[in-house]
């Protein structure tokens, strides 16, 4: 089967300029606040800098790369190839354009775009709804009429590889969440039936999970996302943003026996999750379904929300899946309020109740 369509505009070679930053001059440490929200460069100097997008030749916060959808487990999964970064299609380059820009109204302010910059050029604006490119010269960082090339890049890239990177994107609370949600119905009632899988595989790479999603309409895999953490753990992930949320365990277990049975993987350092846009109702058979499968078959299924996943990205927090509850909860508990804390290192800034997000609604 094939993969979903997707295209990217990508900017003409010849119209790539060069961006440079003084070979005296040493990045010490990108500088985050959400007060200010555009991130400040410290540089050798002591001075700081707002920085610039250094046009780079394939840009990580338009399209991955073919080796970051490597899995040791599922190395013959039925992946969908789609490699774009955004999945509302928001950040692109026109060939007549000097460098990415970031369509406003499509854009959801998840913060894949900006974790990916490798000079913090973008940053969020959640009052405005959008992502930011910063595409300025100032006197740090100087345009230059020339091409640019991979050889004359690298030099800057590799100066601020592994760079210290202080602070957060967004401080969440009540009103930002509820522009993010409200904006976040609108755009994606515009996108294509792939969309949720998109999004949540992308949200999951930047969270530090490995992970891939299946090809639409593949009949021998239905599972809509399998990723892992080598070394810890790997598991099966079922996504479901509509009304469907009571089969997504049930799913669950086909998926899983299907690894088990077929694919010879162990039960035993398998995570199965289900992300969905809200943790259902109280009232909902899906978390008697949870402790029930969990009491006669052993198996923790966790459940994680999509407002839980921007909120990693926000805070700039990778996750480690060394721990089969990391995300369970199931009837004898409705919050997951307590362990996302334990992952965040702090209070999370939102109203306790707050719909869906960390506790159940009743």
């Amino acid at each position: 089967m094939e993969s979903s369509s997707y295209q990217v505009l990508k900017q003409k070679k010849s119209s790539k300029k060069l961006i440079s930053l003084s070979d005296d001059i040493i990045p010490i440490s990108i500088e985050w606040d959400w007060k200010v929200k555009q991130p400040m460069v410290k540089l050798s100097n002591g001075e700081f800098t707002p920085s610039s997008c250094i046009h780079c030749i394939n840009p990580p916060c338009i399209e991955y790369s073919e080796d970051e959808f490597f899995l040791e487990t599922f190395q013959l999964f039925p992946r969908d190839k789609n490699l774009e970064v955004c999945p509302t299609k928001a950040i692109s380059w026109p060939q007549d354009s000097n460098s990415p820009i970031i369509d406003s109204e499509m854009c959801i302010t998840c913060g894949l775009c900006v974790s990916r910059c490798p000079v913090a050029a973008i940053y969020l604006d959640p009052e405005k709804g959008t992502a930011i490119l910063n595409d300025q010269p100032n006197d740090y960082f100087q345009h230059h009429t020339e091409e640019v090339t991979e050889e004359l890049q690298k030099p800057l890239l590799e100066r601020f590889s592994g760079i210290t990177e202080n602070g957060i994107f967004v401080l969440e609370n009540d009103s930002i969440l509820q522009k993010f949600f409200d904006k976040f119905k609108i755009v994606t009632s515009r996108q294509s039936a792939q969309f949720p899988n998109h999004l949540v595989r992308n949200l999951m790479i930047e969270i530090g999970i490995n992970a891939l999603m299946s090809r639409r309409g593949d009949t021998n895999i239905r599972m809509d996302i399998v990723f892992e953490q080598v070394g810890k753990t790997f598991g099966t992930c079922e996504v479901e943003f509509g009304n469907g949320i009571l089969d997504a365990p049930r799913n669950l277990l086909d998926n899983v026996a299907v690894l088990i049975s077929r694919y010879k993987m162990s039960q035993e350092n398998m995570l199965p999750l289900v992300v969905t846009f809200s943790l259902p109702n109280q009232r909902s058979e899906y978390w008697k379904v949870i402790k029930d499968i969990r009491k006669v078959l052993d198996l923790k299924i966790n459940s994680l929300t999509v407002g839980m996943l921007i909120l990693l990205i926000w805070n700039r927090i990778k996750v480690s899946l060394d721990d089969s509850e990391v995300f369970y909860v199931d009837s004898d508990q409705y919050s997951i309020r307590e362990k996302f804390e334990s992952i965040l290192g702090r209070k999370v800034n939102v109203t306790e109740g707050y719909p869906g997000l960390l506790e159940c609604q009743k």
